[in-house]
């Protein structure tokens, strides 16, 4: 019974988190040049994709707190919330790592390392960590770095092949 109480003030929130980060991304999105001046057709304007992607994601976050809310979630995060649990449940843990390998990954690694290094740095890591350290069910470590290994490699190659050659991205 705690635990169906827990996740409901966790979507809440999340919810609500989703809602902030989806409109300040559609917000950047919008605010990005369109080359009109250019002679750029509108839907090849570079802020077009990430103006779709932060305005669903604002939508997700609107559907969750929504159901989240249906399901008595802001009553139930009016009494004596445990914003601790909030913060510190293992669900909270794998949230916030996830945050912080993709700001290593975005601020530094991109900045550092050629593209398909990176990528496949950050796969590989994101799996090691998720797969033993903090996985209900710890997989063996070797077994987990061999396959992490396997993934990362295959990943960084297909991500650095679809970003050259079917976008036309000239990467770092």
């Amino acid at each position: 019974m705690e635990e169906g109480r827990q996740s409901t003030r966790a979507d809440l929130v999340t919810g609500v988190v989703f809602i902030l980060l989806g409109l300040t991304v559609a917000f950047a999105a919008w605010e990005m040049p369109r080359f009109a001046n250019r002679g750029v057709h509108p839907l090849a304007a570079p802020g077009l994709v990430p103006l779709l992607l932060g305005g669903l994601l604002a939508l997700c976050g609107a559907l969750l707190s929504w159901r989240a809310a249906r399901q008595g979630g802001i009553a139930k995060l009016s009494r004596q919330t445990s914003w601790k649990m909030l913060v510190a449940s293992a669900e909270s843990r794998r949230l916030w790592t996830m945050i912080a390998l993709t700001l290593v990954y975005t601020l530094i690694l991109l900045g550092w390392l050629p593209f398909w290094l990176a990528t496949g740095l950050y796969v590989w890591v994101t799996i090691v960590i998720f797969e033993t350290v903090l996985s209900d069910k710890s997989r063996s470590l070797r077994r987990s770095i061999v396959l992490a290994l396997f993934q990362a490699i295959v990943v960084a190659i297909i991500v650095t092949l679809v970003f050259q050659y079917g976008f036309l991205v000239r990467l770092p």
